[in-house]
């Protein structure tokens, strides 16, 4: 697979194998709010609302509810500990991984933590929700948890990651997928065995699945393209000059990622992988931690000290 994944990315390095335009525009900043940390993370709430949570290196968090039509804080939750990650589940309610190894859940009516899962032996650095209703979180201590949010109880651990679980997918036919510095490795559920170990060359910073199967995961400045049955690499997105940190799929199926090295975003087609544009952040001077759709048209980016709201120029648009 080395050998294959090598291959690939020289072919797209000198043949330029993809179609890119030679569009440059800019993301129209909406709304920039000034936030009290150096690492903030920022995820949708509901149609009117998303979270930031703001973590600084005093390991303090607070947590602020804003009204994205009105640009307002409508509340703000403090926490005395390091949050690496969130994830907003089906009943409303947030779970966050944090330094101190420890799930929290948060219920925001009642502006309080109402949970804890323990068991994980480092900080917590990745979380999603299972189509079970599960949790499912990766850990500093290179392992794979599975919890039972109703009574706080790990029902499954997954060992045999060299370094830390930074990312966690789980796929349309519930696997799992996890990565681990440049391994990525799928995980049965059932059987509660690695099915598959796959080496690359690079870190893979994130993975996310397509909502036609398709897999994407990033390879330092490229994007790879996988067929999740046999695992098998479909193609390459290139374009991007700096390593790729953040990966998301619109509403509209177009695919954005996001370089924060030198604050470059860029628009895909997946159908044909054609870049559609390439989006340069004027005046973004922090790195960015993550972004995340609103609505049609509207990302949330989060950096080091400010959240900001934007909207693709008209150009950007099919």
């Amino acid at each position: 697979l080395n050998q294959v994944i090598s291959i690939l990315l020289d072919s797209a390095d000198k043949k330029e194998p993809l179609r890119f335009t030679a569009m440059q525009s800019d993301l129209r900043c909406l709304s920039i709010f000034k936030l009290p940390g150096s690492y903030n993370l920022v995820t949708k709430l509901d149609d009117h609302r998303m979270i930031s949570v703001t973590s600084d290196h005093r390991k303090t968090s607070v947590f602020k509810v804003w009204d994205t039509e009105k640009g307002t804080c409508l509340a703000d939750i403090y926490h005395s500990n390091f949050i690496f990650c969130l994830v907003l589940l089906n009943d409303g309610r947030l779970a966050t991984g944090c330094a101190d190894s420890v799930i929290r859940i948060w219920d925001f009516e009642t502006q309080s933590c109402v949970f804890t899962l323990t068991g994980h032996s480092g900080p917590v650095k990745s979380i999603i929700q299972l189509a079970d209703g599960r949790i499912a979180s990766g850990s500093f201590d290179r392992t794979l948890k599975i919890w039972n949010i109703t009574t706080g109880a790990t029902e499954a651990t997954f060992s045999g990651h060299e370094f830390c679980v930074n990312c966690v997918l789980q796929l349309q036919d519930h696997r799992i997928v996890a990565t681990s510095d440049k391994t990525i490795k799928l995980w049965d559920v059932e059987t509660e065995e690695c099915s598959a170990t796959l080496n690359g060359q690079h870190p893979v910073a994130k993975i996310i699945q397509l909502k036609d199967g398709r897999m994407v995961s990033t390879a330092n400045d490229k994007l790879i393209l996988w067929n999740v049955q046999f695992m098998t690499i479909l193609g390459i997105f290139s374009g991007h000059t700096n390593p790729i940190s953040l990966l998301v799929e619109l509403s509209d199926g177009r695919l954005i990622s996001c370089s924060s090295g030198n604050k470059t975003v860029k628009l895909w087609d997946t159908s044909n992988r054609e870049c559609l544009g390439t989006l340069i952040l004027k005046g973004q001077r922090e790195t960015i931690y993550s972004l995340v759709e609103l609505c049609a048209g509207k990302i949330a980016l989060s950096s080091e000290m400010s959240l900001r709201i934007c909207v693709f120029n008209s150009s950007m648009e099919k």
